[in-house]
């Protein structure tokens, strides 16, 4: 029997940041970093890459920065090692959002590899969904998902939906009224099929009639990804929210998004957030009147079944040693 090679926990803690690369994060901006010590592993804010129109508190930023650490924390516990984690551990060091430190090591089980294999093939789906319900006992799985990390999930109602529909298009045009805003759409939409970040236009798809208006990326600017013979009639509307907002709960938030993301995955749903909903101040106040005000709006997703078996091309990701530093023991 051949025994197990023995690897040096930072090169493990370098293979959980190196899966996070293929989170979700707003407009595909990445932006984040990892340190991988000898024996932690530290998340970072990446400021450079904050949308600074569109996202300048920094809220999308700090909850794309949860799905990675998310991410990160799946890999980790399928090469063995449940973690803790400190958020915001340093109130000195506002750009250090996580610190890792993996346990006593304890072998994954079947339900780890699976979650981690979903990581791979996860996409976010523009198109429109195809008019079959989403069961009941699917809702209710992605509603725990998200409690798992403490945020709550409420499922649009078919009377809210016209008032989902019209913050959408608030925050669609109060967008492309803004300059800074449309400057940040331009620079991370108009990306080349091969770009290590952003969206290409492979991936977004033409104007089309839904129920609920998804965001134009910019005004001139025409997706090309086949739109496929959906309209939208059988997606459902789900907001994430919590009764705190800041950046521990964006955190928590993040995290949670990418459960629910993964999860609908599993079973079979096409998935998108539509994050203009919470990038805009007037449209979180409308998210909140559908919560009857008793929380705060974190995210909203769109949850169908794919219209049809076309595909979604995966957005590329950056290069392991831009995400990546190595560093010594700081214990």
């Amino acid at each position: 029997m051949t025994a197990p090679i023995h690897r040096p926990m930072q090169a493990i803690l370098d293979v959980a940041a190196a899966a996070a690369l293929r989170a979700p994060s707003v407009l595909n901006t990445q932006p984040w970093h990892w340190t991988a010590h000898e024996r932690s592993l530290d998340l970072r804010a990446d400021p450079h890459r904050q949308l600074t129109g569109l996202d300048p508190e920094g809220r999308m930023l700090t909850i794309s920065c949860g799905a990675a650490l998310d991410y990160a924390l799946i890999a980790l516990r399928t090469e063995g090692y449940p973690a803790r984690v400190e958020l915001l551990p340093d109130p000195n060091d506002p750009e250090l959002l996580a610190s890792v430190y993996p346990l006593e090591r304890t072998p994954a089980g079947p339900e780890h590899y699976r979650r981690y294999q979903t990581t791979l093939r996860r996409r976010t789906d523009r198109r429109p969904f195809g008019p079959e319900p989403v069961a009941e006992d699917m809702l209710a799985a992605l509603t725990e998902a998200a409690f798992v990390h403490g945020v709550h999930v409420h499922v649009v109602q078919d009377h809210q939906v016209p008032a989902l529909a019209a913050a959408a298009g608030y925050a669609a045009a109060a967008e492309l009224a803004d300059s800074a805003d449309r400057a940040d759409l331009r620079q991370w939409t108009r990306r080349a099929t091969g770009a290590a970040d952003g969206l290409p236009t492979n991936v977004t798809v033409p104007g089309r009639p839904r129920p609920v208006p998804l965001r134009p990326f910019a005004e001139d600017l025409a997706g090309k990804l086949d739109a496929g013979p959906g309209d939208d009639s059988g997606t459902r509307y789900l907001i994430l929210w919590g009764n705190q907002d800041g950046r521990r709960a964006w955190l928590r938030a993040g995290q949670a998004l990418s459960s629910l993301l993964l999860t609908a995955a599993e079973l079979g749903l096409a998935t998108s957030p539509m994050t203009d909903l919470v990038e805009v101040p007037g449209t979180r106040v409308a998210l909140r009147r559908l919560l009857s005000w008793q929380g705060h709006p974190y995210a909203v997703v769109r949850v169908g079944a794919a219209a049809a078996d076309l595909g979604v091309p995966a957005a590329h990701r950056r290069a392991h040693d831009d995400v990546v530093t190595l560093d010594g023991d700081r214990s």
